[in-house]
């Protein structure tokens, strides 16, 4: 049976043609970009980097350190598993300790990631560098989806002991001897298809800082209103969707690549926690005024930037208005 649309209410159904655009997004993000930073205020580019910087606590990072004991030989490995399995109940209590302690900083750390992201995206939305205003006025916004982002990043950390116990249990016949036998196959197999269901959940990650993080932002701190928002908005656009993260890939591994001749060419100065986030401020504002410009095209919903228009197809032309520069002199 055919839909039947109320002419007093806005159809925001999704039409043929408006069908987000991850190109358009990073031209226009590049042209915001520099519109914000260029020419160089001072004041701005440290302001926007403290906020930037905190808005990338708790996220991935590793080290480029070599093992310093690789290339030992199998006899290295044999003792140091044969010493493990003598104080393996010491060895445990100290890794739950170790584990615990990393769970509380990484808890903190979530919670400042949280609430400088909404300060960030608020700062790049009305081109400004606050700090106080918007950190108290999204205060209960950022509660209610850090504990949401809290429970994810607890069942990951489950999931990725789970999947880390099994496997070593599996294969620890395996590891005393230093071999890579049927054991530690078994192991690896079984360890690689628990940590797998982790996947979906840095997949719900992903959404709640690309897409939830902005309707809560607009329509209120409720998160599973704005998950529901998110969910009609995403529905038959999932070819958009992953072509939004694929570009969001690319552009990360170009970001990266960046980040690495800077900080080279710096002697490491660029790699350095705040400094390094405040001279490469463009990249970081870049990155995250892409993911707000595609959003935007979802609609008039998710109208985010003061000077934007609502397209054409989210209005009926009778409610429309005539520009005042569309006038004839």
């Amino acid at each position: 049976m055919a839909r039947v649309q109320s002419p007093f209410v806005p159809d925001l159904g999704h039409g043929p043609s408006d069908a987000p655009n991850a190109l358009e997004a990073l031209s226009r993000a590049a042209q915001h970009t520099r519109r914000m930073l260029f020419p160089v205020d001072a004041s701005r580019w440290l302001t926007l980097g403290l906020v930037a910087w905190l808005a990338s606590f708790g996220e991935a990072g590793g080290s480029w350190l070599s093992d310093p004991s690789a290339g030992r030989g199998s006899s290295g490995l044999r003792q140091m598993m044969q010493l493990l399995d003598r104080h393996l109940g010491v060895v445990l209590l100290v890794a739950a300790v170790v584990v615990v302690l990393a769970t509380v900083v990484g808890a903190v750390l979530l919670w400042v990631n949280t609430r400088a992201r909404f300060v960030f995206v608020d700062d790049i939305v009305h081109d400004r560098a606050l700090v106080e205003e918007p950190w108290r006025r999204y205060a209960e916004h950022s509660a209610r989806l850090f504990r949401v982002r809290l429970a994810l990043m607890l069942v990951s950390l489950l999931i990725t002991l789970l999947a880390l116990g099994l496997g070593l249990w599996l294969a620890w016949e395996d590891l005393l001897v230093a071999r890579f036998g049927p054991a530690a196959v078994t192991g690896l197999m079984i360890g690689f298809v628990v940590l797998l269901l982790t996947v979906p959940l840095a997949i719900l990650g992903a959404l709640l800082e690309d897409f939830v993080l902005v309707a809560m932002m607009l329509h209120g701190p409720d998160v599973s209103a704005a998950w529901q928002r998110t969910k009609e908005a995403l529905r038959g656009r999932v070819g958009s969707v992953v072509l939004f993260y694929l570009v969001k890939l690319l552009v990360g591994v170009g970001s990266t690549v960046v980040a690495l001749v800077a900080t080279c060419l710096t002697c490491c100065i660029a790699a350095l926690p705040y400094i390094g986030t405040v001279a490469l401020l463009p990249l970081v504002v870049f990155r995250r005024a892409y993911v707000l410009y595609f959003v935007q095209q979802l609609g008039v919903e998710w109208r985010l930037f003061p000077e934007e228009v609502a397209p054409p197809w989210a209005v009926p032309a009778s409610l429309h208005a005539p520009r005042p520069d569309s006038a004839r002199e």
